[in-house]
């Protein structure tokens, strides 16, 4: 299995590799710098729905902290797995230039680099990873509670999983397993929320699209 990682980790961070690629995938693994743009689609999502989306924010919240705290924080310092870019030599490590603003560092050159090993037995924080872990979770819990038109959403994960090894932060093994405990706590919260939050019960087509029923939706037709 280690042989496979290391295979894995030379194609994907060493050989499969583009000058494109070297500014999109640190752009796509740096999640704060998409702040700015997630808060925009949040306050678009928002307005189409005259605020009752709050129930699904709500959710995703708590699902966010359940795969942070629950899943995350412990796991890796149970396991205290070291990155690649700590502990294999000829990795390559990517990252976005220091830039005020985040996200337009990536009209800047990317920081490449090679690895920077740590002292032998440095418990590290490879695994799981906590940006799959919380993206694909809370993407999933959105698309658990809407289906419909958010299914667009669970296309962002694969991209991030990429990233997250390209940029030589993880393990290829760490992804799959990142991905299922992701994926298992989204279904988790959601069935424990959906009652309490009273989450939709059926899809939804279009953000316009009422997120509750409404009496007229359900009253009986004649």
């Amino acid at each position: 299995m280690a042989s496979i990682d290391l295979q894995l980790l030379d194609l994907i961070n060493r050989q499969w590799t583009n000058p494109f690629f070297d500014r999109l995938m640190p752009l796509v693994s740096a999640l704060n710098a998409w702040t700015p743009i997630m808060a925009i689609i949040v306050a678009v999502v928002w307005w189409q729905t005259r605020g009752r989306c709050w129930r699904v924010f709500v959710g995703a919240a708590i699902c966010l902290m359940a795969t942070e705290y629950v899943v995350s924080y412990p796991l890796k310092h149970f396991a205290g797995k070291q990155r690649p870019n700590e502990s294999v030599s000829w990795v390559v490590k990517r990252d976005l230039a220091k830039h005020p603003v985040r996200f337009l560092a990536v009209f800047e050159e990317p920081v490449i680099k090679p690895a920077k090993l740590a002292p032998p037995g440095k418990r590290g924080k490879s695994f799981p990873s906590s940006h799959v872990l919380n993206t694909t979770g809370v993407l999933t819990f959105i698309y658990l509670a809407w289906r419909g038109w958010t299914v667009w959403l669970l296309g962002i994960p694969p991209i991030l999983c990429w990233s997250r090894i390209y940029c030589g932060s993880h393990w290829p093994s760490d992804i799959p397993h990142s991905v299922i405990f992701a994926v298992l706590t989204a279904w988790v919260m959601h069935k424990i929320l959906k009652k309490w939050l009273k989450l939709p019960q059926a899809s939804c087509q279009s953000p316009r699209e009422p997120l509750l029923p409404t009496p007229a939706m359900a009253a009986p037709t004649t």
